[in-house]
C-alpha cells in the first residue's frame, strides 16, 4: 500500500474548508433569523408592546442534514394572536415575516455556499 505524502494535510484542509463554509452558512442563517424577527416585530399588533418585545431570535441548531434557525415569540398569548381563537381572528405576524424573507434567505445561503 502506497503512502501518499501530504494526505493528512489535505484531509485537514478539506475539513477546515468544510467548517469555514458551514460557518458562513450559519452566519447567513443568523442574518436571516434577525431579519425575520425584525419583520415580525414590525408586523405584530401593538397594544401593550409586550408581544413585540417577546419576539427574539432563538437557537440555531446544526444537525447532520439540516440547519434550523428559530424565531420565538415568548408571550403566553403569542400563538393566539398568530392563529386566532374561537373568539378572535388571527393576526399573523411570524408567518408573513418568514414568507417576506424567504427569498433573501435563499440568496444569503447560496452566497455563503458559493464563497
Amino acid at each position: 500500500m502506497a503512502d501518499i505524502r501530504g494526505a493528512e494535510r489535505v484531509i485537514v484542509n478539506l475539513a477546515r474548508l468544510g467548517k469555514e463554509k458551514l460557518d458562513r452558512v450559519v452566519t447567513a442563517c443568523e442574518v436571516s433569523q434577525a431579519q425575520v424577527a425584525n419583520q415580525a416585530r414590525f408586523l405584530v399588533p401593538k397594544v401593550t408592546h409586550n408581544l413585540e418585545r417577546s419576539i427574539q431570535a432563538g437557537n440555531i441548531t446544526v444537525g447532520h442534514a439540516e440547519i434550523r434557525a428559530e424565531v420565538e415569540a415568548n408571550a403566553d398569548y403569542a400563538s393566539y394572536v398568530e392563529f386566532g381563537t374561537s373568539r378572535s381572528r388571527a393576526q399573523p405576524y411570524l408567518t408573513p415575516a418568514l414568507y417576506a424573507n424567504q427569498q433573501q434567505f435563499s440568496r444569503n445561503v447560496l452566497e455563503a455556499v458559493r464563497s
